[in-house]
């Protein structure tokens, strides 16, 4: 769902240069708010005057959208020349829902050096689409370990080497092939063609597979009868794809087969789709797991200290803070605690390339690492989820449109790993 905001509004007054070029939304006033996973803000927004009847558009604040939101100077309150950088996880009809990344702005107030975003719920604000550099930093960090570690990576090394051995590149050096692993065959064949047998046992036995097709062949049927098959050998499986559908296909297919233990990583807005795969996704997972019953309890001291904030001065308004800063520690430590268990006890974890290279996944490692759509898979995305695995699959069609590269200078991006993998098999025979 997207809230389409009016072409006429202006920049917040005391904006920088570059923050007066952007596009900024209708004036919004804060309706509430509350504290969400991690201790994290969470507010809900309105349009103070919306002639837009039905709130959705297909340009504008969608669900993981970056923001930054500005106040704006007004009669009603106290203006701060401040502003606070969040995401957007909940949009329903005109209204808004902004997580916050931090109570504190992205530059301290001059007014105010102790300004937080509490501070400011009163104020009217206005929003304008931040970047997307969270996502490029995660892709960026995982290039940058594969050019770090190369064929020495302690999880991936077999991945690399295989994926450069042919390419007379130095990552592709400098390590003794292993030793061939006993043949595994497909356990299971039952409503399986030849071509999806052999595309399973290849990656059963294989250090990098490729599973390639047209649409309507049989991939996704082999991405999840593989699954099935990695899970019967006592492997620990990562499910990835460009796109929160490709993965929530295969999450929803494997739930139909009555595969248990899995985890869906993202948010609740946006992972597992509409169907029976939201019982996988982590955050509904915490919110029925015992463990996370104090947490919910520290969750609503937070928000009632919050809630008295407004009325406290000087040393009663720091010793407040002071408790709200000991409580998220606390809901932190508690929620890693719970989310390390689910996590570390799934067979198979389901995430977006990207996502996974998330806090949740920093230390986790898996036998194999499924990677769907590779044909429209950036390379740099790809890795960021292939360097959690010894193996790896790819599953794609690289016939079909290439990702989209919008930068005439970075066009050679476009050419997948999948593609690459492809080509290579071709000189091969």
């Amino acid at each position: 769902m997207h809230y389409e905001p009016k072409a006429s509004a202006k920049p917040a007054k005391g904006a920088k240069s570059d923050e007066a070029s952007a596009d900024f939304s209708d004036d919004f006033e804060v309706l509430s708010s509350s504290v969400a996973m991690y201790g994290k803000i969470r507010v809900c927004l309105a349009p103070k005057t919306s002639d837009n009847s039905s709130g959705i558009s297909e340009d504008a604040h969608s669900i993981g959208d970056e923001v930054i939101m500005f106040t704006i100077k007004t009669k009603e309150v106290e203006h701060f020349d401040c502003s606070f950088s969040g995401t957007v996880v909940e949009v329903e009809g005109d209204r808004l829902t902004i997580q916050f990344h931090d109570d504190r702005p992205t530059a301290p107030c001059k007014q105010s050096p102790d300004l937080t975003v509490h501070d400011v719920l009163s104020s009217t604000v206005r929003l304008r689409k931040g970047n997307f550099d969270k996502v490029n930093l995660k892709v960026l960090k995982a290039l940058e370990e594969l050019l770090r570690e190369g064929v020495g990576h302690p999880i991936a090394g077999g991945v690399v080497s295989e994926v450069f051995e042919k390419e007379g590149s130095s990552l592709g050096s400098s390590l003794v092939p292993p030793s061939p692993p006993e043949e595994r065959d497909v356990q299971d064949k039952e409503g399986l063609n030849e071509g999806q047998v052999e595309a399973i046992r290849n990656a059963l036995n294989g250090t990098v597979s490729l599973i390639h097709g047209p649409p309507g062949t049989g991939k996704t049927t082999a991405v999840v009868r593989l699954v099935e098959e990695c899970i019967k050998i006592g492997w620990r499986v990562l499910v990835t794809a460009p796109s929160n559908v490709a993965v929530d296909n295969v999450l929803e297919r494997l739930d139909e087969r009555g595969v248990d233990k899995m985890v869906r990583l993202g948010h609740t807005a946006r992972a597992g789709g509409k169907g029976r795969g939201r019982k996988w996704v982590l955050g509904n997972i915490l919110d029925a797991h015992e463990g996370m019953e104090i947490v919910e309890d520290v969750r609503k001291e937070i928000e009632d200290i919050i809630g008295g904030m407004k009325r406290k001065r000087g040393a009663e308004r720091k010793e407040g803070w002071k408790r709200v800063k000991e409580d998220r520690r606390e809901i932190r430590d508690r929620t890693d605690r719970v989310v390390k268990e689910v996590v570390g006890n799934a067979k198979v974890v389901f995430a977006t390339c990207v996502g996974a290279r998330t806090r949740v996944m920093e230390k986790e490692a898996f036998d194999i690492v499924v990677v769907d759509e590779a044909g429209m898979c950036l390379e740099g995305w790809a890795w960021a989820a292939m360097l959690k695995g010894r193996r790896a699959v790819l599953a794609g069609d690289h016939l079909q449109l290439p990702p989209v590269v919008k930068n005439a200078k970075c066009e050679e991006l476009a050419v997948t790993l999948f593609e690459r993998m492809m080509g290579r098999g071709r000189e091969r025979r």
